[in-house]
């Protein structure tokens, strides 16, 4: 049986989306000015100059990008010494989102992850109760099974992500991995790592401009929205060199 302070954070606040609005009207702002046609180049504080592409809606600094949230350490895929960084900034219950993981994700990674091109992060944004809980869950998984949580977890996003009684709708899939209910619940009880979520969430608003999901960032740019594989394979040939 779930326990009762388990299901608090279900049952938490569920609308993120004034923060959204007030960071989208900032990145309106400074944003789409910066965008522009023609590529750049930033280089981070280990001395790796990378190219940064053009026609997103503006870019940030990629050191900060590559820092991780405190309490919050990245689990990325792929060579850190790629010549392309993609960042993921996601909602477990975005259908955008789960769309971007299914399509176009699995290209991606099989086109430009598996032979050193791309090396990517995916970063928890939660739009609500129910997507913070599933970003905890497939946090509290074991190291290597992480990727793997995170994609059932979109794969089977209409399953719990309405379900009438999310959270046997959510132990139902996580069991697969290996949970049992007394580590589901003292994953859902889990403060500390509640507390980072929402904090690189903020961050994310506040520091990058993400103001809806998924927004992805290459080597720093800015592209909000989930694309075909042949648009991100626009974006990221020219920076192969």
């Amino acid at each position: 049986m779930t326990d009762r302070s388990a299901l608090s954070v279900l049952q938490g606040p569920t609308d993120r989306r004034a923060l959204l609005k007030k960071t989208a009207l900032l990145t309106l702002a400074g944003g789409v000015l910066a965008a522009c046609n023609d590529t750049s180049t930033a280089t981070t504080a280990d001395g790796t100059s990378r190219s940064v592409p053009g026609g997103g809606d503006g870019t940030v600094d990629l050191d900060a990008l590559m820092t991780a949230t405190d309490g919050l350490p990245d689990i990325p895929l792929g060579d850190p010494n790629a010549p392309v960084v993609m960042f993921d900034y996601s909602s477990m219950t975005c259908p955008h989102c789960a769309s971007f993981h299914s399509n176009a994700l699995p290209v991606i990674k099989a086109d430009y992850l598996d032979n050193g091109h791309v090396y990517y992060l995916f970063r928890d944004f939660p739009l609500d109760a129910r997507a913070r809980a599933a970003s905890m869950l497939a946090r509290c998984s074991e190291g290597d099974l992480y990727h793997d949580v995170v994609d059932i977890l979109f794969e089977r996003q209409r399953e719990w992500a309405s379900a009438a009684n999310p959270a046997d709708a959510l132990f139902s899939i996580v069991a697969q991995a290996g949970y049992t209910q007394d580590t589901f619940n003292a994953c859902l009880t889990n403060r500390d790592l509640e507390t980072a979520i929402v904090a690189g969430a903020e961050r994310g608003a506040e520091e990058f401009g993400v103001a809806s999901t998924p927004t992805i960032f290459i080597n720093g740019a800015r592209f909000p929205g989930a694309r075909s594989p042949e648009n991100y394979a626009e974006i990221i040939d020219p920076l192969l060199g």
